[in-house]
C-alpha cells in the first residue's frame, strides 16, 4: 500500500460518501505507532510533528467526490 495516511484514517475515507462527516479516533497501533511522524527538514535530525505512541482524533467531512 503507497497511501501516505495512516491505515484507520484511509479505512475511514473508503467507504464515505460526499456530505458525510465523521469523528475517527486511531489509536497509536493503526496510527504512526512507535516510530511516530517528523519532518524531514533538516537532514539527518528528527524532529517530530506527531510523537510516538500518540493516538490520533480526526474530524473528517467529505465535500466532494471525482
Amino acid at each position: 500500500d503507497n497511501s501516505k495516511i495512516n491505515p484507520a484514517l484511509d479505512e475511514t475515507l473508503a467507504d464515505m460518501k460526499a456530505g458525510e462527516k465523521r469523528m475517527v479516533i486511531a489509536p497509536s497501533e493503526v496510527a504512526y505507532g512507535l516510530s511516530g511522524f517528523y519532518a524531514r527538514s533538516i537532514p539527518g535530525k528528527k524532529r517530530f510533528v506527531i510523537p510516538p505512541g500518540t493516538s490520533l482524533i480526526y474530524e473528517i467531512e467529505v465535500i466532494e467526490i471525482k
